[in-house]
């Protein structure tokens, strides 16, 4: 009888043994699945978004560079269209907002010198506010309608306004005049244009040119943001 009840712990440390293990053998074939199909929406997302800055791309060259950014090399993409016509660049930034890091995608015209539009990618910033920087098309009431400001927004909605904007537009820093703010959430807003801005000072210190010449009132920071 007490040899029997001596045995149990054992019995029971093997048994709780095996049970961990298999256990650890399942987490690990449910993770292989799952990052292999996390990785391919990854993929997905990012060829849409290039598509969604660019859209008459008909196909995209990533360009891997010398250029550290976050101890990582600066990638870009050159852009062709059906045959084989250069119609511009694209890049990624990100920047840190109110409540979250904002990744988005920055399309270049040919000649490096308009934003063909942007594309926010990742955020989660607080709904109803900075969320809305995401939000597609324009719901309007009577004020808005009358107003240049809202006008100039395309149906990607608050993004939208990037859309053909000139560099110099954009500037080295604030807000710009000609983009509306988010409505209470200046934060989002700064945060946006501060990721927008260092992917383009990133893209042309990668290519060996001073982007001081392409942003107005930028100062050189190396990678940081401006």
């Amino acid at each position: 009888m007490n040899e029997a009840l001596k045995e149990k712990p054992i019995i029971l440390v093997v048994v709780l043994g095996l049970v961990c293990i298999v256990a650890a053998a399942a987490l690990g074939l449910v993770y292989g699945v799952t990052k292999v199909r996390i990785a391919g929406e990854d993929q997905k997302a990012k060829q849409e978004a290039l598509r969604d800055v660019l859209p008459s791309a008909a196909r995209f060259d990533p360009i891997t560079t010398e250029y550290q950014v976050d101890g990582k090399p600066f990638v870009y993409y050159e852009a062709y269209d059906a045959s084989s016509a250069l119609v511009g660049y694209a890049f990624e930034g990100h920047a840190t907002g109110y409540s979250s890091t904002i990744e988005l995608t920055v399309g270049l015209s040919p000649d490096e010198r308009t934003i063909t539009g942007i594309k926010i990618s990742k955020q989660q910033e607080t709904p109803g506010l900075g969320a809305v920087c995401v939000k597609t098309g324009t719901t309007k009431n009577i004020w808005e309608i009358f107003s240049p400001a809202q006008n100039t927004e395309s149906d990607r909605g608050w993004q939208g306004q990037f859309t053909n904007m000139a560099l110099g537009q954009l500037g080295g820093q604030g807000i710009p005049k000609n983009l509306r703010a988010l409505s209470g959430a200046t934060i989002t807003t700064n945060a946006v244009l501060r990721a927008v801005r260092s992917a383009i000072w990133n893209y042309y210190l990668s290519r060996g040119r001073d982007p001081a010449i392409a942003i107005s009132g930028a100062t050189k920071k190396g990678n940081t943001e401006p």
